[in-house]
């Protein structure tokens, strides 16, 4: 997970869902996590499966994207979740990683998702559908996202370059 995890987030859904997981695994956080999330990590007793690297620098965050197993994309948990995404969105999905996208499976980032191949959307009450996605990433790691590059930011910036020409002419 890259960014900052906030209570906004609502992450106690899946840290009691990743500690059910029947494999070994690892969450590496790349970003800020709020207090109270790490103490909600220390009473599920989940510290021992979480990493903590802070800030990195953004193309060590793109590194570590590559390097990942899968990839958790938590959506906030608010009536506007389905509206809308964000540049980390578009960053995990050119990673080439499968995305676990927790939250809205309605929404802008379950379509973009959907439409990238680029992983699955889960409610926040899916348990089992979340745990056998896992269980399929770990047991597949040739998974093939098939729009890395459709989603990139080069790509995205050039196509609102011919855009704007466009408009120009």
């Amino acid at each position: 997970y890259t960014g900052t995890l906030a209570e906004i987030y609502d992450v106690k859904p899946i840290f009691i869902i990743l500690k059910e997981l029947d494999i070994a695994w690892n969450l590496t956080v790349a970003g800020n996590v709020a207090p109270e999330i790490r103490e909600l990590i220390r009473e599920l007793k989940i510290d021992q499966h979480m990493t903590f690297l802070g800030h990195v620098a953004h193309k060590e965050s793109l590194q570590l994207l590559k390097k990942c197993h899968v990839l958790l994309h938590i959506l906030p948990n608010t009536s506007q979740a389905i509206l809308g995404t964000t540049g980390k969105l578009f960053e995990y999905i050119g990673s080439g990683t499968p995305i676990l996208n927790f939250g809205p499976t309605e929404g802008d980032s379950a379509s973009f998702i959907k439409m990238a191949g680029a992983g699955e959307s889960f409610e926040r009450s899916d348990r089992e559908g979340v745990l056998q996605f896992l269980r399929f990433c770990f047991e597949n790691r040739d998974f093939s996202n098939s729009a890395t590059n459709q989603f990139s930011r080069k790509n995205i910036t050039g196509k609102l370059v011919d855009l704007l020409q466009e408009f120009e002419q």
